[in-house]
């Protein structure tokens, strides 16, 4: 059970995952197909709910898609916002992230600490712009920024030398989203 406008749940969709169905106090809101060909985080949310109390259900179909070699689900977080408005341009610190992450430092950092080799970190934020800020080194991969689940873009931190990196997204959004970053 949660209080609030807003729900969201992650996973890893892989090769052998089923269909779950989600409810919200009792109604469908449809089947996810946590099938990928390779292991991957997703996630989905669901908002305009209205200000109160509610429970999100998942549950594991006995279906699967076609490719897929099994039925399981590997479920991550679940994530919910009550409604109370976050100040203009503000995220919710710290970023909620999956456990594999490894604190580091460096004095290239914007804060001299940064995260690597984890799976995915994400934020709720209201406001109109989105700035991504990654450490780029020669041995960093691809990381994929998405929106409210939404794939806004795959960046390439390789740079041979130790830099900064920033990259922004522009939009005008209404309420709380989700921003995650999630390696490739």
């Amino acid at each position: 059970m949660f209080t609030g406008t807003w729900a969201g749940f992650g996973y890893v969709a892989s090769t052998n995952t089923g269909q779950v169905e989600v409810s919200i106090d009792g109604v469908s809101q449809g089947t996810v197909d946590t099938y990928a060909a390779s292991a991957r985080p997703q996630s989905a949310y669901y908002n305009n709910l209205a200000s109160s109390t509610h429970t999100l259900t998942l549950r594991l179909l006995s279906t699967r898609n076609p490719l897929s070699t099994g039925n399981n689900f590997d479920f991550d977080f679940f994530d919910t916002w009550d409604g109370t408005p976050l100040p203009r341009g503000q995220a919710e610190a710290p970023f909620a992230k999956t456990w594999n992450w490894t604190e580091d430092v460096s004095p290239v950092a914007s804060t001299g600490r940064y995260f690597r080799d984890g799976t995915a970190m994400w934020s709720a934020f209201t406001g109109e712009r989105v700035i991504y800020q990654a450490l780029a080194t020669s041995w960093a991969g691809q990381v994929e920024v998405s929106i409210d689940g939404l794939t806004r873009g795959v960046v390439s931190l390789v740079n041979p030398t130790r830099r900064r990196f920033a990259r922004s997204r522009t939009r005008t959004w209404a309420a709380a989203h989700t921003c995650c970053r999630c390696g490739r």
